[in-house]
C-alpha cells in the first residue's frame, strides 16, 4: 500500500467554537479530558479558565497543562514561543507515548492572533529603527498582517498535524457590507486568518445561550446561514446541539451518540414543548434576533 487505510485512521476532531463571551466555549473545549487518560494542553491566552467553574462540569483540571505559566503571562505568547515551548515538546512526547496528550485547546484564537500580530509589528519597528528609518511605534503595515496571518496558519497546521484533538475558541465579530449594508457574523479574526481557520478545521460551531422557560441551555449550531459561519465536515452533528462539549461532539462523530439517544437534546425538547411551542430546528443567529 502507498499509505495507511482510511479505516485505520484514529478519529480526532478539529473544532472552532465561536460566539459571544460567557456562552461556555472554554468549558465545552476542555471537556476533552473525558476522552482519555492523557493530558490536555490549554493555551490560556485570555487567562479565563477558572478551576472552580470547570470542576462543576466534570473537567479533570489536574490533567490540564496551562501555558503560558502565571509568571509568564499572556504577553509571553508569540509564534516562536508557541513553536518552541508547546508544539515541539508535545511532538517529542507523543513520539514516545502516543497517549501522552489527548489534545490542545487554544483559548482564544482571537487573542493569540492579536498577540502574534503585536510581536510582528514590534519586530518590524525594531528593524526600521536599526536601519535608521522613521516609523511610528504603533504603525501596522499591510505586510505585518500578511506575516502574522502566515504564522497563524502555520501554527494551526502544526497543531492539527500532531494527530490529536484540536479545539480553538474565538469571540464573535460583526461585519457590515459597505455596499449592501448586510450584517454578517463570524469568528473575531482577521479576514485572511478567518478564511484559513474555517477552511482547515473540520467543524465550525456558533455557540450561544438559549433561554427556555426558567432554564438556560448552552447550544451550538453547525449549519451555516447567510449571516453566520458554521460547518460540519462529518455531516453527523445535529442542527442544534445542547452542551456542545468536546466529548459529546466526538460521540456524535463516532456514531455512539445520535439525536435519538442524546439526553441533553431530549431535555431541551421537553422544555420547549412545556412552553407550548414546537421544538426549535435551529438556533437563531444574532442578526436574525435583531430583526424580530
Amino acid at each position: 500500500m502507498i499509505g495507511q487505510a482510511l479505516s485505520e485512521h484514529k478519529t480526532v476532531v478539529s473544532v472552532l467554537l465561536w460566539g459571544r463571551e460567557g456562552v461556555g466555549k472554554t468549558t465545552s473545549a476542555l471537556r476533552m479530558t473525558e476522552l482519555g487518560p492523557g493530558k490536555v494542553v490549554l493555551i490560556n491566552a485570555e487567562a479565563g479558565a477558572k478551576k472552580e467553574a470547570l470542576d462543576q462540569f466534570g473537567i479533570d483540571t489536574s490533567r490540564v497543562e496551562v501555558w503560558p505559566s502565571e509568571s509568564q503571562g499572556p504577553g509571553h505568547i508569540t509564534y516562536e514561543t508557541i513553536e518552541k515551548e508547546v508544539v515541539e515538546p508535545m511532538r517529542a512526547a507523543l513520539a514516545v507515548d502516543p497517549d501522552a496528550y489527548i489534545g490542545v485547546v487554544i483559548d482564544s484564537f482571537s487573542e493569540v492572533a492579536r498577540r502574534v500580530l503585536e510581536d510582528v509589528v514590534a519586530a518590524s519597528y525594531d528593524k526600521a529603527i536599526r536601519l535608521g528609518k522613521n516609523r511610528d511605534r504603533w504603525f501596522v503595515d499591510i505586510a505585518d498582517h500578511g506575516t502574522a496571518a502566515s504564522q497563524m496558519r502555520s501554527l494551526l497546521r502544526r497543531f492539527r498535524d500532531l494527530g490529536i484533538h484540536l479545539v480553538i475558541t474565538a469571540l464573535e465579530r460583526r461585519d457590515v457590507d459597505e455596499g449592501t449594508g448586510a450584517v454578517s457574523y463570524g469568528p473575531a479574526l482577521g479576514p485572511s486568518v478567518a478564511t484559513d481557520t474555517t477552511g482547515l478545521v473540520d467543524i465550525v460551531a456558533y455557540c450561544a445561550i438559549e433561554r427556555v422557560g426558567e432554564e438556560n441551555f448552552r447550544t451550538a449550531t453547525f449549519t451555516p446561514t447567510q449571516t453566520r459561519r458554521a460547518k460540519d465536515r462529518y455531516n453527523k452533528l445535529p442542527v442544534t446541539m445542547v452542551d456542545p462539549f468536546t466529548d459529546r461532539v466526538v460521540a456524535y462523530v463516532s456514531g455512539t451518540m445520535t439525536k435519538e439517544n442524546d439526553p441533553a437534546r431530549r431535555r431541551l425538547i421537553d422544555a420547549v414543548q412545556a412552553q407550548g411551542a414546537p421544538a426549535p430546528a435551529t438556533t437563531p443567529a444574532p442578526a436574525e434576533k435583531e430583526k424580530k
